[in-house]
């Protein structure tokens, strides 16, 4: 097959979980796959942005930035008649399918069959989250994407039911590719390793890890609140270590900080270097995940890696990706945060037992595996028999 798989509109460093998804990704094609042919199409911001190891891999530049009589052309031309002369650019390759990666199709318009991975549609459960602006080119990119993909890779089931339910799409139509883990996310036992982290972020007691950005369905402030109602029975004895929280978006999480009192218990390490993060994980006493939604939730992944004890939401993706090895609680709810945190970093015992369940678990989140479900859709895409599973 000549795949091609469009990274036209990526927008490097600043897609989170998406762009972690199709880096692994892209390796794993790159270790399983030695007979297709892969054209990365890429416009001028994402050519040269991903490594190529393997002989049949290369990039194709699909131009955007063209002299400006031209671009107003295409302006003029996408207005008038609704259509994106890019496309053509892209048929003109031969392709037998193209994937595009990143929820939504960019362009939107294909004479070559389309498979579209879709990682979430949380804008149809916290509309409030994105604005009017932003929720309608959600919802509108995504309606138009899902009318052009004759087929589509979904995350999660969750993310399967919600694209079945909130959009109509044909179950058939939909393939459920559980992600995997980076195969960096493994206990650290390197005393000097550990030495240098511990040290670096002056992590002095014992602590609770919460990796994610600063965005409203992270829940941030649900975390806190059960904190203090830990810190008020006098269950709690260490620190919250949260990171991964933009600059800019900081103040608020400090605002919320001290209107609880929790500046001693509480440290904001930012961005770190990814390399950084497996430490992290292990060093930690254990995992707080209070997401009120995720197409998958790659941090309980990464945790289990790290032989870190989970305790996460129990909604959307979460209890299929966590399974049994996680203590789950009701992320609308600080007071049940709290008691399934505090159960979780009072009990040696069960921390034990879900590290072992955990490192079972993760097992099964393999890269190559989801290289290998991926290559079994293009092939169904291809051929155009487009029954999920």
């Amino acid at each position: 097959m000549r795949i091609g798989i469009s990274l036209v509109n990526f927008n490097p460093g600043r897609m989170g979980g998406v762009e972690s998804y199709f880096r692994s990704l892209l390796e794993a094609l790159q270790r399983v796959d030695a007979e297709n042919e892969y054209l990365l199409l890429c416009d001028e911001r994402s050519l040269g942005h991903f490594p190529l190891t393997a002989p049949n891999f290369r990039q194709q530049l699909i131009r955007s930035r063209q002299p400006l009589p031209y671009r107003w052309s295409v302006s003029l031309v996408r207005r008038l008649c609704g259509i994106d002369i890019r496309r053509y650019a892209i048929d003109a390759l031969k392709l037998d399918l193209i994937h595009h990666p990143f929820n939504i199709m960019s362009p939107k318009q294909s004479g070559t069959p389309v498979l579209l991975t879709v990682h979430d549609v949380q804008h149809e459960y916290y509309p409030e989250f994105f604005g009017e602006r932003g929720y309608r080119k959600r919802h509108d990119g995504t309606v138009a994407s899902l009318k052009v993909a004759k087929g589509v890779i979904a995350i999660s089931s969750f993310t399967k039911e919600s694209l079945v339910e909130r959009y109509q799409v044909e179950p058939d139509r939909v393939s459920v590719v559980l992600l995997g883990r980076d195969p960096r996310f493994v206990r650290v036992e390197d005393p000097e390793e550990l030495a240098q982290v511990r040290a670096k972020y002056r992590l002095e007691r014992p602590f609770i890890y919460f990796p994610a950005a600063s965005w409203p369905h992270k829940n941030h402030a649900g975390l806190l609140r059960a904190l203090r109602l830990l810190l008020d029975r006098g269950e709690f004895d260490g620190e919250l270590v949260m990171s991964g929280i933009a600059e800019k978006a900081q103040g608020s999480i400090d605002a919320l900080v001290a209107e609880l009192g929790l500046e001693e218990r509480v440290r904001v390490l930012g961005y770190l270097e990814h390399r950084e993060l497996p430490v992290l994980y292990s060093l930690a006493r254990m995992l707080a995940f209070p997401s009120l939604f995720e197409g998958f939730g790659l941090p309980v992944v990464e945790a289990m890696g790290c032989g870190c004890p989970v305790a996460c939401s129990n909604t959307t993706s979460l209890p299929e990706v966590a399974g049994d090895a996680a203590v789950f609680f009701d992320p609308a709810n600080p007071e049940a945060i709290a008691q399934a945190v505090g159960s979780l970093w009072s009990d040696a015992e069960l921390r034990g037992r879900l590290r072992e369940l955990g490192e079972r678990r993760v097992a099964s989140f393999d890269w190559d595996r989801v290289a290998r479900e991926h290559l079994d859709v293009f092939a169904r895409v291809a051929a155009g028999k487009l029954t999920g599973k």
